[in-house]
C-alpha cells in the first residue's frame, strides 16, 4: 500500500512547527561534524609533517643561539624598526659605525617622544582654550539674561 502523493506533500499545521527546530538541529549537527572533520584533517597534516616541523624548530633555535652569541647589535636594538633605521643610516651615509647608528637612533627616538609630548600639550591647550571660550560665552549670556 502506498500513500497518495497529496498526503505526502500536504503538511499538517502541527508538522509545520517542527521544521525550524529540525533545520536548526541539522545546522548544529553539520557544524559539529565539520569541526571534527576539520580537526582530524589538521591533526593528520601536522602528524604527516612532524619531522619537518621539528627540523624547522631546531634550526630556529640554532640560529637564535648563533645570533645571540655572534651578533654585534645589542639585544635592545634587535627589532625590525631599529634594524631598519640602522640600515637607512648606513645607506644614507649618516653613520659609519654601529655606535654612530645607535646614537642616531636614540636621538631620533627622543625627538619623536618630545614631538608626541608637544602634540599632547597642544591638544590640552586647544581643549582649555575651547573651555575658556565656552565659559566666556556663558558669562555673556548670563549677563544679558539678568538685565
Amino acid at each position: 500500500m502506498t500513500a497518495p502523493l497529496s498526503m505526502i506533500l500536504d503538511f499538517d499545521p502541527t508538522n509545520d512547527l517542527l521544521i525550524p527546530p529540525l533545520f536548526i538541529g541539522s545546522l548544529i549537527l553539520y557544524s559539529i561534524l565539520f569541526n571534527r572533520l576539520n580537526n582530524k584533517l589538521y591533526k593528520n597534516k601536522i602528524n604527516k609533517n612532524r619531522n619537518r616541523i621539528n627540523k624547522i624548530i631546531s634550526e630556529k633555535e640554532f640560529y637564535f643561539d648563533k645570533l645571540e652569541k655572534e651578533s654585534l647589535v645589542p639585544m635592545t636594538y634587535r627589532n625590525l624598526y631599529a634594524l631598519d633605521r640602522f640600515i637607512t643610516y648606513f645607506k644614507n651615509g649618516r653613520a659609519d659605525s654601529l655606535k654612530e647608528a645607535i646614537n642616531l637612533f636614540e636621538q631620533e627616538v627622543r625627538h619623536e617622544e618630545q614631538i608626541n609630548e608637544l602634540r599632547i600639550m597642544q591638544q590640552l591647550q586647544e581643549a582649555t582654550y575651547q573651555k575658556a571660550n565656552e565659559a566666556t560665552t556663558l558669562g555673556w549670556i548670563n549677563l544679558f539674561v539678568r538685565r
